[in-house]
């Protein structure tokens, strides 16, 4: 069995030989029929577990962090959505979160020792995410923030794919520069729970 490690690098190493041409070339493979098409998705949608001790590159992401989970615990990744999450999600099949607010809070406690801890919750426009965004604080203190805890309380490893200029945005309306959802985590593991950046900005070590 390939592990996802060696399948993501398929993945990059496609995208960087062909430049343009390889975002297609992965998308026509994961879309085909036959044995390259079963072949291709196989590799990539069997997990987060990795060979070794080699990971990505750190073009991989625009915080330079190697895409590469701890062994012996959960790696909690955090980042921005459209600038990392949304490509690394694709790459490896990360379904969408789904159901009741309960049941993901519940959900929360499970970690994946060896493995990747996502938030998949974009873009969802189900009863999960509107009860969350109406009610009970909103949907950051509703889901991000207990997703965040469990991490904590877990003790994982977290890992920053993103650039620290994608903590913030500015509002196109007031012009009042905001933390985005990205930033927001960030501010709640240093404010809430101590955790301050390694020397690289890749990673968020708890005190």
């Amino acid at each position: 069995m390939v592990s996802a490690g060696v399948s993501i690098a398929i993945a990059v190493a496609i995208h960087i030989a062909l430049g343009p041409l390889g975002a297609s070339a992965i998308r026509a493979l994961r879309s085909a029929s036959g044995f390259w098409g079963d072949f291709f998705r196989s590799i990539v949608g069997q997990g987060a577990r990795f060979l070794g001790h080699r990971g990505l590159v750190a073009a991989k992401t625009t915080s330079g962090a190697a895409l590469l989970p701890n062994p012996d615990k959960t790696t909690t990744v955090i980042g921005s959505f459209e600038h990392d999450l949304k490509a690394i999600f694709y790459l490896l099949n990360t379904p969408l979160i789904r159901g009741s607010v309960d049941d993901l809070l519940w959900s929360f406690k499970n970690g994946n020792p060896g493995g990747f801890n996502f938030l998949n919750v974009s873009n969802v426009s189900n009863d999960l995410f509107l009860n969350a965004k109406h009610g009970r604080g909103g949907f950051f203190d509703s889901v991000n923030k207990p997703w965040l805890d469990e991490a904590v309380s877990r003790g994982d490893d977290i890992l920053i794919v993103s650039s620290r200029e994608y903590m913030t945005t500015i509002d196109p309306i007031t012009g009042v520069t905001k933390n985005t959802g990205f930033g927001k985590e960030v501010k709640y593991l240093m404010d809430t729970h101590g955790d301050t950046w390694n020397a690289d900005y890749t990673r968020l070590l708890a005190p």
